[in-house]
């Protein structure tokens, strides 16, 4: 069987997120102390210290935004769908692969579709993430291992 998710990463980017929640809390104290440095190093030009107290603000809020949605989030959909993934019920089924259907978004995540047909004619659409290959041949027949709808293991059936 030919896995398609590498699950021993999960404790690596658990490791990410945490070393990315210590470097947030570092970014607050720093923004902190800006914002107080700008006060009482220009406490003559009241308007000139809250002037620069409100870009370092505005800077800090766009940054924790991108940080928060982009980085963080990311990493942190991709971790929670590895863990559905490893957790969901597993079944193994033979299948044809019929092609390739759209992209669908789940957990935050971009997925391929795959139409197969099973052995008793049942039609089944599975997904596997975007960034994923997963070189499967149209008409081939496919031994596949499947938490719910997730593909997760393939592998070519040789009658």
């Amino acid at each position: 069987m030919i896995e398609i998710y590498d699950f021993s990463v999960k404790n690596k980017l658990r490791h990410q997120l945490t070393a990315m929640t210590v470097k947030y809390c570092l970014a607050v104290v720093c923004w902190a102390f800006l914002c107080v440095l700008a006060v009482v190093t220009l406490s003559r030009l009241l308007w000139l210290s809250v002037t620069l107290a409100g870009i370092v603000t505005l800077a800090f809020l766009l940054w924790s935004v991108v940080f928060w949605n982009i980085t963080y989030g990311r990493t942190r959909r991709y971790l929670r769908f590895l863990d559905n993934a490893e957790t969901g019920r597993r079944c193994d089924i033979v299948a044809v692969f019929q092609g390739f259907g759209d992209t669908v978004s789940r957990y935050g995540l971009q997925f391929k579709q795959y139409n197969v047909t099973d052995v008793n004619n049942g039609q089944a659409v599975l997904i596997a993430e975007i960034s994923v290959d997963v070189p499967l041949e149209v008409g081939s027949k496919y031994y596949l291992t499947c938490a719910g709808d997730m593909l997760l293991a393939y592998k070519r059936y040789d009658d």
